[in-house]
């Protein structure tokens, strides 16, 4: 009789361990399915971002391009292309210290 029990309370514990084993791979297969599947979403999202960021980057390029600036600047605000480039003039940056310095005196 005591060794029936023992023999039961044997399979007893065999059956509940293999089966928390079985629930426990169980939630960790559908926890697995479940990140496998939200990677994918978030690729496919990231795929459809780069393509929307590339697209921008295309339109600023298109509408920063020099021609079209050119275009738009003499078209519709009527300006003129220089006939030829401006002169440069360099400046002593002392020199240019000193004659602030006399125009301010001067209207003070």
């Amino acid at each position: 009789m005591k060794k029936d029990q023992s023999n039961l309370r044997r399979f007893m514990m065999l059956v509940l361990l293999v089966t928390s084993g079985l629930i426990i791979q169980l939630y960790f297969n559908a926890n697995v399915k479940m990140l496998s599947s939200e990677k994918n979403r978030l690729e496919t999202e990231l795929l459809h971002l780069k393509d929307r960021m590339e697209d921008r980057v295309v339109e600023v390029q298109k509408l920063s391009s020099k021609e079209r600036i050119s275009n738009l600047a003499y078209g519709k605000m009527g300006m003129i292309k220089a006939p030829k480039p401006f002169e440069k003039i360099y400046l002593n940056h002392l020199r240019t210290k000193k004659i602030v310095q006399l125009v301010e005196k001067k209207y003070d």
